[in-house]
């Protein structure tokens, strides 16, 4: 399976930097001593834009991703058939911001609450009872956070789904947290108190990643 996401870099001279965008492909679990770690490989990195022909050439069963926008039309357009599930650690953090963006974000509790009733509940309840927050968010005037969650829906469920229906893989996951694991070790060797090219910390990510995960092996 897929696990795609983005994280901030700081190049350039601009406050917000860039985004690096990382696409892993999780194969397996191993254990280790008393401890599982999660074998994965090198998909795709860039820093700015994603590289739609790196994951083009990319062979899996499910996608994992936070829901963004731009990487939603990236994944339509490289992997169209692939089932996607939306992160769902992700999404009742959206819904602060999107509860923000409506004046309300001292309401996110209610709301993350609710979500999370949902979110446990089998694919087709638990989609109803998304159906019906949405409802309730508009007639309330949270027109944001409906907006997100009207959105978010139909992936929130997609696991749930596949399990259901017998046809889940045999390595599935909710959430992106195998990605989020190798922006930290990026964040960790890159965060050196100076602000890098775009170029740079792509070619220096990119250098760890296929070290880390794929066995490159450097020569001196």
């Amino acid at each position: 399976m897929l696990v795609a996401d983005s994280t901030g870099v700081k190049t350039g001279k601009t406050q917000r930097g860039s985004s690096l965008n990382l696409a892993i492909k999780v194969t397996g679990r191993e254990i280790k001593g008393k401890r599982a770690r999660l074998t994965k490989e090198l998909v795709s990195l860039s820093v700015g834009k994603w590289r739609e022909d790196e994951l083009k050439e990319a062979r899996a069963d499910l996608v994992v991703t936070d829901g963004e926008p731009e990487l939603k039309g990236v994944i339509a357009r490289t992997q169209p058939d692939l089932p996607s599930q939306r992160c769902l650690f992700h999404a009742p953090r959206d819904v602060y911001w999107a509860l923000y963006h409506d004046g309300t974000q001292e309401e996110w509790a209610y709301w993350e609450e609710r979500l999370w009733r949902a979110l446990r509940k089998p694919s087709a309840e638990g989609m109803a009872e998304v159906d019906h927050l949405i409802a309730e968010l508009e007639l309330r005037g949270r027109h944001s956070t409906a907006t997100y969650l009207k959105n978010a829906n139909p992936d929130l469920f997609t696991v749930a789904r596949l399990k259901e229906q017998g046809i889940a893989p045999a390595l599935v996951m909710v959430a992106t947290g195998a990605a989020e694991r190798e922006f930290r070790e990026i964040n960790r060797r890159t965060e050196v108190g100076a602000r890098w090219s775009d170029e740079g910390v792509e070619r220096v990510a990119r250098l760890l990643e296929e070290v880390r995960l794929n066995g490159t092996k450097l020569e001196f």
